[in-house]
């Protein structure tokens, strides 16, 4: 890939997981620089390589570094994983099928390929999952894809929320193609980013991940590497984009990549957290106190000494931190229990249910509830 550099945050949060005290274990620093560009032939956003980062993921890795809600037995979990196997079973039948999952995390999706009649295998470096593997009965190989340990063919390769996170995704989109029997499809889940570069919001921005989506550029991504689309769609359940394709010796004609839009990002960007920055002064100033909802979305939205308090409705992350800002996730009672003065709303997947549920609550009546596309204006 030909990138070309965009824009550089000197000192991002490098966040492998929400953490129990307010700094990340070592030998993982708290910030690291982040630099994007853009791959001039697909048009897809790109985070430009850094040696120290490839040692620091690839440790991250083997740890098992969660960055978002698990895909497991979970009310949260579930919902994930259903909407997916409904779009893997519309593009091609589970049952009876040989499926390899990529990345298969605690293993809950390949328990329920099982469950739905599947021969399924998933592979996946995170040995912090095995208890999991055990508790869901699955055969999960401990390692990174692809490897030597896994030679047999699949009617199903699935890959849910992995592919923006290979470094270099045609070298991988090639191994994957190796790995399915004729006939057979390949199935990937990457988050939707349209909304965020076409803001120059740089919530969706980790150090994780490689490449930022839009469903144009999936699709350019994917038949650069020799497939062809059979499938490609919105999630109805999260804010993720859908595809599913199979090998193609002549597949569909590539369209010239839109550029102007990615390139755009960077100078919306800037002015964002330009005008964020002023807002938390202000705050600041009047005495006013500050919580976001979903802090995950919010590390570069933030001075890592800003003054602020965390919520979010998932129970794992209650009492735990995300380095290097010094405020524990709170659950939603906290907020109820101790109101702060406004409140901003980082979720754009659930963000009006999330509203909607707040301002039925008395307690938070002098509370300001702000949702992102209001503080985008």
């Amino acid at each position: 890939m030909s990138v070309d550099p965009l824009i550089e945050f000197a000192a991002a949060p490098f966040h492998i997981g929400f953490r129990a005290q307010p700094s990340n274990p070592a030998p993982f620093p708290d910030l690291l620089p982040l630099c994007l560009g853009v791959d001039i032939a697909t048009g897809l956003l790109r985070q430009l390589p850094r040696e120290d980062l490839r040692c620091h993921l690839a440790l991250a890795h083997e740890r098992g570094a969660l960055l978002g809600t698990a895909m497991d037995d979970t009310q949260a979990g579930r919902a994930y994983a259903e909407d997916f196997l409904n779009f893997v079973d519309k593009a091609a039948p589970i049952a009876g099928s040989a499926v390899l999952e990529i990345g298969a995390g605690r293993g809950y999706l390949v328990k329920r390929l099982q469950d739905a009649g599947a021969e399924a295998l998933g592979i996946e470096p995170g040995r912090a999952n095995a208890p999991h593997w055990a508790r869901h009965g699955v055969s999960i190989i401990e390692d990174s894809f692809p490897t030597a340990k896994i030679a047999e063919t699949f009617d199903l390769v699935l890959a849910y929320t992995l592919l923006q996170q290979i470094e270099d995704p045609v070298s991988f989109l090639d191994a994957v193609r190796r790995r399915l029997k004729p006939g057979g499809l390949a199935v990937f889940a990457v988050p939707d980013c349209s909304v965020y570069i076409a803001d120059g919001d740089p919530g969706m921005l980790l150090h994780d991940i490689w490449s930022y989506f839009t469903p144009a550029t999936l699709r350019h991504l994917l038949q650069s590497a020799g497939f062809a689309v059979r499938r490609l769609q919105q999630a109805r359940h999260g804010g993720v984009i859908y595809a599913a394709a199979a090998p193609s010796a002549a597949p569909d004609p590539t369209p010239a990549a839109d550029l102007a839009a990615v390139r755009q990002f960077a100078l919306k960007c800037r002015a964002l957290r330009a005008g964020i920055a002023r807002r938390i002064e202000r705050l600041a100033a009047a005495g006013r106190s500050l919580g976001l909802y979903a802090p995950g979305r919010a590390m570069l939205w933030l001075e890592p000494a800003a003054d602020v308090r965390f919520f979010d409705d998932d129970p794992e992350l209650w009492g735990r931190y995300f380095p290097p800002f010094a405020a524990a996730v709170e659950s939603r009672q906290s907020l109820l229990d101790r109101p702060v003065d406004e409140l901003w709303i980082m979720s754009r997947s659930f963000g009006a249910r999330i509203e909607k549920a707040l301002r039925a609550e008395t307690a938070l009546e002098a509370t300001r509830l702000m949702r992102i596309e209001a503080l985008l204006e």
